[in-house]
């Protein structure tokens, strides 16, 4: 179910939002073989305020996700969540390990990480990339996403 949502690979532009400058992104999608897990749909008896839960099918893959000007060249895990025609997939990555040479300029911060989120739709991708850290002695702080990626457009 899951895997159909898929494409194994997706050429595409990254735009920082806040320069809106473009870089050739390409995202490839691979099942690695493993477990994929079914929750079948859960419908609410008659007269309940719980609402109905649609079947969702959750399954690894690993993700490539390289943009042309090196910011990123990122390889992870992620899994997949979704059903017949679209899937989810959220990962976050410690700064210190992001392969590219994106920087998410947040000096003075522990914890920094890089997430990715996403979403597929057969032939289509969209999605933001975003960062987080925490403050010495603060709770930690999620800031507004720094590029976005849209196949449709």
């Amino acid at each position: 179910m899951v895997l159909s949502a898929t494409q194994p690979k997706y050429d595409t532009k990254l735009t920082t939002i806040d320069t809106m400058m473009q870089a050739p992104l390409t995202i490839s999608v691979a099942y690695m073989g493993g477990t994929i897990l079914c929750q079948p749909a859960m419908v609410a008896p008659p007269g309940s305020t719980v609402p109905d839960a649609p079947a969702i099918v959750r399954v690894a893959v690993a993700i490539g996700f390289h943009t042309g000007d090196g910011a990123f060249a990122e390889d992870f895990e992620a899994t997949l969540l979704g059903g017949v025609s679209e899937a989810f997939f959220s990962r976050q990555i410690r700064r210190e390990d992001v392969k590219g040479t994106f920087d998410p300029n947040l000096p003075g911060y522990t914890n920094v990480t890089v997430a990715f989120d996403g979403s597929f739709n057969g032939t289509s991708t969209h999605g933001t990339v975003g960062k987080s850290g925490e403050p010495s002695g603060m709770v930690p702080e999620t800031f507004p996403p720094v590029a976005t990626w849209d196949s449709t457009k």
